[in-house]
């Protein structure tokens, strides 16, 4: 997952919250989507700085499609 910044309101805190919204079962908070890893929500959490260079991740294959 790419991600602009934590502060970002259209890059990160309304996909998470909608993320959070459509995956109520699993009982996630913002924390859970900050870092990647084996035992959390994404296996791995890239910010972009911009959404740029979050499109940059993406088409560079740096973030996957989950």
């Amino acid at each position: 997952m790419s991600f602009v910044s934590n502060s970002s309101t259209s890059g990160f805190k309304v996909p998470t919250n909608t993320i959070i919204s459509h995956f109520a079962d699993a009982n996630l908070i913002v924390d859970d989507l900050l870092d990647g890893g084996s035992d959390v929500f994404f296996s791995e959490v890239l910010f972009g700085g911009s959404h740029q260079g979050s499109a940059f991740n993406l088409l560079s294959g740096k973030a996957v499609l989950p």
